[in-house]
């Protein structure tokens, strides 16, 4: 969709804009320099991090809420405990960090279309009392 490419744009400017956008913020050299550094991964997952949510809000708005949740909280809590072992066992810097996107937002915006793709989520919009118990939000009949 339109708005998914939009985002995925701006992968190209944190890529190729890095420098200006974080003197933006500051003009601590360290920090520019740094942050800059992180801008790459960051600009790589822009077009999943587009695909995600797109999927995820289409997924939403159907009332399938459950599946998205959890593939976010997987993927920020993953991303986190793969900083969290690569900064502490390998002494990784922050770029590094950043980079765990580049593994966690494919799989999640794969996941993702891959469920909004297989069409359940119809299911859902046509009869949301027909799912007790699951994602789609009841209103008492």
């Amino acid at each position: 969709t339109r708005r998914s490419s939009d985002l995925a744009a701006f992968g190209l400017v944190f890529v190729f804009l890095r420098t200006p956008l974080v003197s933006i913020f500051t003009n601590v050299p360290g920090v520019v320099e740094l942050a800059a550094q992180c801008m790459i991964p960051l600009g790589l997952t822009q077009p999943f991090w587009a695909i995600g949510i797109v999927a995820s809000g289409a997924l939403r708005g159907a009332g399938n809420t459950r599946f998205p949740l959890v593939m976010t909280f997987l993927q920020i809590w993953g991303t986190v405990i793969l900083a969290l072992i690569t900064t502490q066992l390998f002494h990784a810097s922050l770029v590094v960090v950043w980079a765990g996107f580049i593994i966690s937002s494919p799989l999640n915006a794969y996941f993702l279309w891959r469920r909004f793709r297989r069409g359940d989520w119809k299911d859902y919009a046509r009869d949301p009392h027909r799912h007790k118990g699951n994602d789609a939000v009841l209103e008492p009949r």
